[in-house]
């Protein structure tokens, strides 16, 4: 009687949990596009991407028929509706739907339209990116759509307002090219900074790095704000109702470590006069350690006159703890921004471990540089999007301020990147609200290099579409 009432209270427990929990079965479908009718010369292939989250979601318990891959087989909006009612058939309300697409994203200049290419190398559609949005967001359930494509930061326009089970992420902004590099630790192919920063974050190689409050679960906002600190040539987007409470499957122990691991760095802005880039990391077995560093110029970023370097001979092999500071030029680095991507070398595998943004200041600056503001919000409460303008390299810091002056973090040292349109777009959740609560304030808190300030911003139930100055504290 005793052993039936512990089952029972146990079997109670469990079913409490699962409710709190919103669990149900998760679904991943993977596609990707690789082979062009119309780009020839721009193909990518991408099946590393598919071999290296397929890992990630397998070592999270996701297999079998809740696994789905397409490689290079869609290629008209009708496969791709096709693929979709086949593979998540029988979903439920209480189900979570994951699709990966990756594929190139075009966008019109001039229209602002965004479309994506579906291609099988022989057979081609251009897509509005408003057809694969209403696709997916009419899945029963949560569903989160993952577009890793040009440009996708476009599609963010097309989600519906009276759809809060769907959210989408964006590996670029509407103006930024999402990068690849070749993939000598997969069989095949190429991969893209934002799926191998993606799966870093989800614990393909150990604890999942985005799990910021170590409570070993990921929720999507935890992944948007790792992505935007840890992926440093795109600035991801985001659209999502209550991205603090849709929790995405991680895995909880990888049988892979990388060989460097454990990345620490120093202050994201160095000074223009004298750069130093401080970092350190932890070194799990003897390997070649290789440093590149990529600037950012008035065309982009320039991967083509990268500078690599390697550790000198005597350092080679080292294993434990390490620090390093790494003095740059400036007659040879005169730009604002700088990537540094730091590698492992083991026989013939050259294998990206981590990669940051730095940004060059002034030390003698004496005046904080001025920002444009606008923010919009959706009818369904989306949270707010910040359009911010800065002259120069700065950090951000925001929180939301309540009636009461209790404060709540949003944004932590967030690096403002560069971008062709002088602006940049950042995500802020308002968690499980249909519209901004009155009396909510953003302090905004800028530094750049030596001086800092802090900002406040009053908002009210409708955003106006432009705000253009700060009330100053």
């Amino acid at each position: 009687m005793r052993q039936s009432a512990v089952m029972c209270g146990f079997l109670l427990l469990l079913l409490c949990l699962c409710a709190s929990l919103g669990l149900g079965e998760t679904r991943v479908l993977l596609a990707s596009c690789h082979e062009f009718v119309s780009l020839p010369a721009l193909g990518y292939e991408v099946s590393g991407n598919l071999q290296l989250l397929a890992s990630a979601f397998s070592a999270a318990g996701i297999s079998g028929n809740a696994l789905g891959v397409e490689d290079g087989t869609l290629y008209s909006l009708q496969s791709l509706e096709e693929v979709t009612r086949r593979f998540f058939s029988g979903v439920s309300e209480d189900d979570l739907s994951i699709i990966y697409l990756c594929t190139h994203g075009i966008r019109n200049g001039k229209t602002g339209e965004y479309r994506l290419i579906l291609s099988d190398g022989t057979l081609e559609e251009s897509v509005p990116s408003a057809a694969v949005v209403t696709l997916f967001s009419s899945l029963p359930g949560e569903t989160l759509l993952i577009l890793d494509a040009c440009h996708s930061g476009c599609a963010l326009r097309d989600v519906p307002a009276d759809c809060p089970s769907f959210s989408l992420l964006a590996s670029a902004s509407e103006t930024e090219t999402a990068w690849y590099y070749r993939g000598d630790g997969v069989e095949s192919g190429s991969l893209s900074y934002f799926a191998s920063t993606l799966c870093t974050g989800l614990g393909l190689y150990g604890l999942p790095e985005a799990d910021s409050d170590a409570d070993h679960r990921v929720c999507l906002n935890e992944l948007y704000q790792y992505l935007l600190h840890a992926l440093p040539s795109s600035t991801v987007q985001l659209s999502s109702v209550q991205p603090e409470a849709l929790y995405l499957p991680v895995s909880s122990e990888s049988s892979y470590r990388r060989p460097l691991t454990d990345f620490s760095y120093g202050a994201q802005l160095v000074s223009r006069t004298s750069p130093v880039l401080s970092f350190s990391f932890t070194a799990r077995r003897q390997t070649d350690i290789l440093y590149r560093l990529i600037e950012y110029t008035d065309s982009g970023w320039n991967w083509a006159g990268a500078c690599t370097l390697a550790e000198s001979a005597e350092d080679a092999g080292l294993s434990g703890r390490i620090s390093r500071a790494l003095s740059l030029d400036t007659d040879t680095f005169s730009g604002e921004y700088v990537i540094l991507q730091v590698f492992s070398v083991e026989a013939d595998s050259v294998q990206l471990c981590s990669e940051r943004l730095f940004g060059f200041c002034d030390s003698d600056q004496t005046e904080i540089p001025g920002f444009d503001l606008a923010g919009t919000v959706s009818e369904a409460g989306r949270g707010l999007t910040l359009r911010i303008a800065s002259p120069r390299p700065a950090v951000l810091t925001l929180y939301s301020r309540n009636a009461g002056s209790r404060e709540t973090p949003l944004l932590s040292s967030f690096l403002l990147r560069p971008s062709v349109d002088g602006t940049n777009s950042v995500f802020l959740p308002f968690p499980g609200k249909q519209s901004l609560p009155a009396g909510i304030t953003l302090r905004v808190e800028v530094r750049t290099g030596s001086r800092s300030s802090s900002h406040l911003l009053p908002l009210s139930k409708k955003l106006p579409e432009v705000i253009t100055e700060f009330n100053e504290i």
